[in-house]
């Protein structure tokens, strides 16, 4: 959210920079960083919240910024600007919680991403074995032989564990946006 309000806001190079930086990390695929930064930083659940949530803003700095863009240069932004009212108090007060709906959203529908991401590292075996977890349920799974011997018992609950919370936050994130854009609504 800070780097979306800092871009958006101010503007010129601080913006260049930040969104150059935003463009650099979307391009990088995330799957082989992750296990990368997995096998150099370790297995525990620290570790991997940290490197999840390096690969996880860029989306929200996005969306925050554009609309950022669209805010500051509205009538009432400038009127407070014409009043002499300072640039962290703008951001503070008034631009912090118009986009507080949005990061809501983004942050219910970024945490699929994050289940996924999560499931697919303890899958292949770089996760804290320590730590319970569906990925970590199918690798064992995997062990096993349950994929080549049919044995879906294994294999069904953590499957349908991770969609099922998956499609929850998606519903929840489909939600939000639909509360943040009446125009979403369908009806």
């Amino acid at each position: 959210m800070a780097f979306g309000l800092t871009a958006g806001y101010i503007g010129g190079w601080c913006d260049t920079l930040i969104m150059r930086l935003v463009d650099i990390l979307l391009s990088i695929p995330t799957l082989p960083i992750l296990m990368v930064l997995a096998g150099i930083w370790g297995k525990g659940l620290w570790q991997l919240v940290l490197i999840l949530s390096i690969f996880s803003w860029m989306g929200t700095a996005r969306s925050i910024r554009a609309l950022v863009l669209t805010v500051r240069e509205s009538p009432w932004v400038e009127s407070l600007r014409a009043l002499g009212a300072k640039r962290g108090y703008i951001l503070w007060r008034h631009l912090v919680p118009e986009t507080a709906p949005i990061l809501l959203a983004n942050i219910a529908l970024g945490v699929p991403g994050a289940i996924l991401a999560e499931a697919g590292l303890a899958f292949l075996g770089l996760s804290d074995p320590r730590l319970i977890s569906w990925g970590r349920m199918l690798h064992e799974a995997h062990s096993f032989g349950a994929f080549t011997e049919g044995a879906w018992w294994l294999l069904l609950p953590p499957g349908l564990g991770i969609v099922a919370v998956c499609l929850i936050f998606m519903d929840m994130g489909k939600f939000l946006e639909e509360k943040i854009d009446p125009r979403l609504g369908g009806k």
